[in-house]
């Protein structure tokens, strides 16, 4: 799997996030994310886990605690491609408990 890009609406710190950013790609192989403490780089790592298997995967944690404050909803896409065929996964919760997911095919 190659992840090409990245889209974060309200998630945890970040009002909104595109990487990379100008309609680019990440390359293909490893990426490295760096920066200084507390500056995104785990949140952008458990952006990339619940997109992909939602709140579960953190233990006693609910959505609602990933939508940065005095927001009501987030959302998350992962744009990626498998053996050439791209998918993106868009995930969007809210306070309420409603959530929407979806896997498009772009063939």
């Amino acid at each position: 799997m190659h992840i090409t890009n990245l889209v974060f609406k309200n998630f945890m710190g970040y009002k909104q996030l595109t990487i990379p950013k100008n309609k680019k790609e990440f390359p293909k192989g490893l990426i490295l994310i760096s920066g200084k403490n507390s500056y995104g780089k785990s949140t952008i790592l458990e952006g990339v886990l619940f997109a992909f298997f939602g709140s579960k995967i953190f233990r006693g944690r609910n959505a609602a605690s990933f939508i940065t404050y005095g927001e009501d909803k987030a959302e998350l896409t992962i744009y990626f491609s498998i053996d050439n065929i791209k998918y993106n996964i868009y995930r969007k919760w809210g306070r309420t408990g409603s959530t929407t997911t979806k896997l498009f095919e772009w063939g």
